[in-house]
This record gives structure tokens, C-alpha cells and sequence, in this order.
């Protein structure tokens, strides 16, 4: 509806407004955050964006710039064609577009810009199969030997972040004021770092036990102490080979663990994305995995409702 209503408030802005001017501009504003409530990984994705346009713009427009109200549908998807003509895939291309869009949907708010231009189009990410860990190969991370001392807190961490579902910023930053007690259980209470949305996990026993084995080693506020993400992913490489498993493991996906075996052992999708503070239910959808398993016994239970309401034999 953006793209066919035109704004009234823009015909009421005479001053040319321009694409990489105004990107520039949310650079500066967005570079200031980075480390408050922006990421530094996020910062460079924008920066690469505005490259890539600028790059764009030189060679199908021959210009140094181009005015937002030139913007149309058209730019938007010979945009994303030119990215994959580079020979980005799919998927990055999607993730790279969303900058974009973000600026027009900006400028059309504002008023600057009669119509938003990509309010219709959309490209969608070539989704891969998520790496999990089965109930069997979490069972033999937990229980294997590992006479390391500092192997062995490296597992603890992935597995807390298995029966949790935290990420690794998360875990890094989790400090005492977090830890919240309702009723006679003990939640994890706080803002996800990478989106500043509230997430709320109750506290099952296995983390439980791990906070207490590491409780006398606090040299401050902080449940634990964490080194760099680098050092602990090194680390998850090791043990993925000392467990015998194909892949390596990352703290991405101790989270794909969490919510695959929730979901596959009847947890609703709607607690599974307050857990992981997804701002989406569409985002959990990716995220957790529907697996076999979950879509058979799924099946087996309708058929036994429909049995007793004998619509079968």
C-alpha cells in the first residue's frame, strides 16, 4: 500500500535528497553505537552495502549519486541482480538488500520521498539445513572425559547454552542482576545484545548445575568468565573431533540444539521464540527445525484424536 498511496508530506520537501548521502549520514549516526547497542560485524555489513551501491550506481546510471525519488522497483531488483552477477549468493544478496530498504522505507516515513520503492519487492534467502545436535550426541558431549580444565568449561559453556538456548554474547555478558527468581525457580531475565529484545528462560537443572560448579571461580559480577568468541569456537573444533562428530561445532549451534529438541519434544513454537528473543515467529520457524521425528509423532497423535472421535477404523 506504501508504493501506491503517495505521500502528501513529501511533495511539501523541495530539498534533493540523496542515496548515499543518506547512507553515509546513518553510518556516522550507526558508527557512534557500535559497542552501545550496535555490532561492529552489523556496522561493516552496512558499510559493504553502501559500497556495493555506490558501485551500482556508476555503472547502470553513470552517476556519483542518485536521488531517492528517481528510486523505483526497478532499481531495487537491478540492484539485487547486479549482486548476484558478482557471484553473491542468494541468501547474501537477501541480506544485503534489507539496508536498503531500510533507507527507503526511512525516507518515505519522513516524508522526503512521495513513494517507498521497495515496499513491494522482496527476495527471498536460499535456507540451509540447520546443524543440530541429537539428543544421543548431546548425551556424549555431556558425559565424555575431557581431563583439560579448560576443554572441559569450553563444553560446559556449549552445553549451558543447549539447555538454554543463549547465545554466546549472551552468555558472555550474563551478570548476577540477571538471574531472577519467580517463584521457587531461578530465570535468566535480560535484553539479547544483538537485538535488545527481552528474552526470559527458566533455568532447567543441568545449567543450574553448571552455574554451581563454576560459582567459586566469579571474580566479579559475571555468572562466568569467558574468553574471546574466537578462542572458544577453536576450542568447540577440538572437541567436535574428540566426540567423533562430522562437523565442527560453534555456539550457533548449541542454539539450533535448544530449539530442535524443544520443539521435537512438543514445546509450542510461541515459547520457543520468547526463549531465544526472536522478534519474529517466522525467525523461530527457520531457526527450529520441524524435524522427522517431531512431523511423525505429530501425525501419530492426530490419527489416535481422530480415532476416538471414530472418523477412522
Amino acid at each position: 500500500m506504501n508504493k501506491v498511496i503517495n505521500n502528501q508530506n513529501a511533495s511539501k520537501t523541495k530539498k534533493k535528497i540523496y542515496l548515499l548521502k543518506t547512507f553515509d549520514s546513518d553510518l556516522t549516526v550507526f558508527r557512534q553505537r557500535v559497542g552501545v547497542d550496535r555490532s561492529r560485524s552489523t556496522y561493516m555489513k552496512y558499510l559493504i552495502v553502501r559500497n556495493h551501491l555506490e558501485d551500482f550506481i556508476r555503472i547502470h546510471y553513470g552517476k556519483a549519486d542518485i536521488r531517492l525519488d528517481e528510486l523505483s522497483e526497478e532499481f531495487i531488483r537491478l540492484f539485487c541482480k547486479h549482486l548476484l552477477d558478482k557471484g553473491l549468493t542468494q541468501s547474501t544478496v537477501w541480506l544485503y538488500q534489507i539496508p536498503l530498504k531500510r533507507v527507503c522505507s526511512q525516507a518515505f516515513k519522513n516524508g522526503q520521498i512521495p513513494t517507498n520503492p521497495c515496499s513491494d519487492y522482496h527476495i527471498r534467502p536460499n535456507v540451509k539445513a540447520r546443524r543440530y545436535l541429537t539428543e544421543g550426541e548431546l548425551k556424549l558431549l555431556m558425559t565424555k572425559e575431557i581431563p583439560d580444565p579448560k576443554m572441559a568449561f569450553t563444553r560446559d559453556m556449549f552445553v549451558f547454552s543447549c539447555w538454554t538456548g543463549i547465545s554466546f554474547a549472551d552468555l558472555k555478558s550474563l551478570t548476577e542482576d540477571q538471574l531472577i527468581e519467580i517463584g521457587k525457580s531461578l530465570w535468566i531475565v535480560s535484553q539479547r545484545k544483538k537485538t535488545q529484545t527481552l528474552f526470559r528462560i527458566k533455568l532447567m537443572k543441568v545449567p543450574m548445575a553448571i552455574m554451581k560448579q563454576y560459582e567459586p571461580e566469579r571474580t566479579d559480577a559475571h555468572i562466568f568468565n569467558i574468553g574471546s568468541y574466537t578462542v572458544m569456537n577453536d576450542r568447540l573444533k577440538r572437541l567436535s573431533k574428540i566426540c567423533g562428530f562430522h562437523e565442527p561445532l560453534t555456539f550457533h549451534i548449541a542454539r539450533h540444539t535448544f530449539a530442535t529438541i524443544a520443539m521435537t519434544n512438543g514445546m509450542p513454537i510461541e515459547s520457543i521464540s520468547s526463549i531465544l528473543g526472536h522478534t519474529s515467529i517466522a525467525t523461530t520457524q527457520i531457526y527450529a527445525k520441524l524435524t522427522s521425528a517431531k512431523l511423525s509423532g505429530d501425525v501419530d497423535r492426530l490419527e489416535r484424536v481422530l480415532r476416538s472421535h471414530k472418523l477412522t477404523q
